[in-house]
């Protein structure tokens, strides 16, 4: 814990976020009128199961860092400090997407993918991340092709900085990938050119060749890795709503593997901004043939005052990309509108009868608002147990 003036933070090192356990997390409290009340609840932006992210609390004034003992990369428990700041300009909060709470290869609520050139896509995909266990990638093709993935509309604050993780494998000066800004509706233009700058991890050659893009300053070449880019928004995109594009472009020659893009934050919204919280995140009956049984599903916003977060349920006995009514479950309300500290409870329903003997499985489909768990999947469990064939057909009566 860590107490300075009228605020304070308790780290929780085992809580759990929407499909990760134990990743941890810190919840702040602010002192008004002689009374304690929760303000924000923080998260790593790259959280990972076991990394017991709360484990310690720094605070000083408006500047807290918050220790994750085991956090790193590849299991090597290197450990982690992040910094929040909740001063003039900045929120507690920020808003984030590590593209892990959707199965793959679907997209985030909100993200879209154009394919203006060629036949190259974006998608998730798990075989290379940053973050378990999704990240975003685009093949780098032999022909000509131009592709977008556009984030969201949000509005930066003052001192915002937006900052991911990538990795590229792109022929060189040949094939590139540039990132793009609209603001305030009007068309895209590449981020350097609208004013933004990089801090770290910018564009690493100048285009040739006959792709959309030559002539522009890119990525391309081998990363090697994943390496993190930082960069300052424009001075004209602050305040007002801006979207985000991850572009890139081939030419008629040779293909290499492609564009991966993770652990993407976006810096502040002066939007609240909802945090979804699904619980429990499995459920399991255990019926005879023939039977009924009820638990109960919880959907709380824990996210910014004054958010709202919308959520919708659907089912399936595959994966959540093909929803399909499952007979023996029900769950109400399939839908609703939390606000900021609340909970919505969810009866889910299981119902044995003309089952037979054995393991069922499901899953319920859990869709939100929240861009960073826009899709949590909760796995289901109906165990119906084989009739004692001792006392069938009257073999107890006289």
């Amino acid at each position: 814990m860590a107490l300075s003036g009228d605020t304070a933070i308790a780290g929780s090192l085992f809580s759990d976020i929407p499909g990760i356990q134990n990743a941890g997390a810190a919840y702040v409290y602010r002192r008004s009128a002689g009374a304690w009340e929760q303000s924000a609840k923080l998260v790593a932006s790259d959280a990972a199961m076991g990394a017991e992210f709360g484990i310690g609390a720094a605070l000083d004034g408006n500047s807290a860092v918050i220790g994750a003992e085991f956090a790193g990369s590849a299991g090597n428990w290197s450990g982690a400090g992040y910094v929040f700041d909740s001063g003039a300009g900045t929120c507690t909060t920020p808003l984030l997407e590590s593209f892990d709470g959707i199965v793959a290869p679907a997209l985030p609520s909100g993200w879209t993918v154009t394919a203006v050139q060629g036949g190259g896509s974006w998608q998730t995909v798990g075989d290379a991340v940053d973050s378990a266990p999704n990240a975003m990638f685009a093949p780098d093709l032999s022909s000509p092709s131009d592709t977008w993935l556009d984030s969201p509309a949000f509005v930066p604050q003052a001192g915002a900085t937006l900052s991911f993780r990538q990795r590229y494998d792109l022929e060189p000066t040949y094939d590139g990938a540039v990132l793009e800004i609209s603001i305030a509706g009007a068309p895209f233009v590449d981020f350097a050119d609208a004013g933004g700058s990089f801090a770290e991890g910018g564009y690493a050659d100048t285009m040739i060749g006959s792709s959309t893009i030559a002539g522009r300053a890119a990525w391309t070449g081998d990363s090697g890795t994943f390496i993190t880019t930082s960069a300052m928004y424009p001075p004209p995109a602050i305040g007002q709503p801006v979207r985000l594009r991850w572009r890139i472009a081939s030419d008629v020659s040779a293909a290499h593997a492609g564009w991966w893009v993770d652990t993407v934050s976006f810096g502040c919204s002066d939007v609240p901004h909802a945090l979804a919280v699904v619980a429990p995140m499995q459920l399991a009956f255990t019926l005879a043939a023939g039977a009924t049984a009820v638990d109960t599903l919880s959907m709380a916003n824990v996210g910014d005052a004054g958010s709202r977060l919308q959520f919708s349920l659907d089912e399936t006995e595959a994966t959540c990309a093909a929803p399909a009514d499952v007979p023996w479950l029900a769950a109400t309300p399939t839908g609703g509108d939390v606000g900021a500290g609340g909970t919505q409870e969810i009866t889910v329903s299981v119902d044995a009868g003309g089952l037979g003997p054995g393991e069922h499985a499901a899953l319920l489909c859990v869709h939100t608002s929240d861009a960073t768990h826009a899709l949590v999947a909760v796995p289901l469990t109906l165990t119906v147990s084989a009739p004692d064939v001792i006392f069938l057909d009257g073999f107890e009566n006289p």
